[in-house]
């Protein structure tokens, strides 16, 4: 009877562990498709990150633009870290009472509780146990200074999904004798685009999980010298964004190298031999 108590015991951690992952889902990377956040005050503002990021946190705009989004990335013990569009973290400050946006990096100060309330809104908890608060409910500043939750301290989180389909690249491809010389036009997000990954497979469409590069290639060229003679190879290229998710795959070029034929030849009283 133990030994099936402990073992309930353990499967019950392991639901737990599961469904705080799966709560608010991050990005995966290599997708496409970005799931962000918006936080709502009782008053109609939005929490905004000023310039993307690197400033303070407010909470007076009334329309939602890039600032005004958030990903929601999960983190160990039921913790989440609030990221920018510019990939800065919401932090509460020294004094456990202030935030800004300025984190570059997820430690203590970077993590919180999201909870769910009853009125299907959710409260934001820093790691000191202490609620996030809009003052007047939205058009002041933001803090983290209150030891209960109200109406200041609800937001209404409203979910978007962005698309960077739009941003294909078109992929040409140049032999050589020994490689193949790739290059590509940007893509049209150029602004959060920090480079690009080159994918290769031997199957129309079945391009390996993993770039040919254990880098992200800065530039709209590349140069692969690691193939074989006669066989054929599918490329595509993919734009890598800021938040190290990626954009869509560009048009597929197959390329295949010859082998070289070496001769060589000698005289003869009748000619030449090869």
């Amino acid at each position: 009877m133990k030994k099936i108590k402990g073992f309930t015991t353990c499967v019950l951690v392991l639901l737990l562990l599961l469904s705080s992952l799966m709560a608010f889902p991050g990005y995966a990377y290599g997708s496409s498709v970005v799931e962000k956040f918006s936080f709502k005050t009782v008053e109609g503002y939005y929490l905004c990150a000023e310039n993307g990021g690197g400033d303070v946190l407010t909470a007076d705009r009334t329309e939602i633009g890039p600032w005004e989004k958030f990903q929601i990335v999960n983190l160990s013990n039921g913790y989440v870290a609030v990221k920018s569009y510019e990939g800065y973290y919401l932090s509460a400050s020294d004094d456990e009472e202030s935030l800004n946006v300025e984190a570059t990096e997820v430690g203590k100060r970077q993590k919180f509780k999201l909870v769910e309330l009853d009125n299907k809104k959710v409260a934001l908890i820093t790691y000191y146990d202490k609620y996030v608060c809009a003052e007047d409910g939205g058009g002041k500043e933001v803090v983290a200074d209150r030891t209960k939750v109200g109406e200041w301290e609800s937001f209404e989180l409203i979910k978007s999904k962005e698309s960077n389909a739009d941003d294909k690249c078109t992929l040409t491809a140049q032999t050589g004798d020994k490689e193949v010389k790739f290059t590509w036009t940007k893509a049209p997000s150029t602004k959060n685009v920090v480079g690009y990954n080159l994918y290769r497979g031997t199957a129309p469409g079945k391009q390996s999980d993993a770039p040919i590069t254990d880098f992200y290639i800065e530039g709209t060229s590349y140069t692969d010298k690691n193939i074989k003679a006669d066989t054929k190879y599918y490329y595509v290229v993919k734009p890598v964004y800021k938040d190290k998710t990626l954009g869509p795959a560009s048009n597929e070029v197959e390329v295949i190298l010859k082998s070289s034929i070496i001769l060589s030849a000698k005289s003869t009283n009748d000619g030449i031999d090869l």
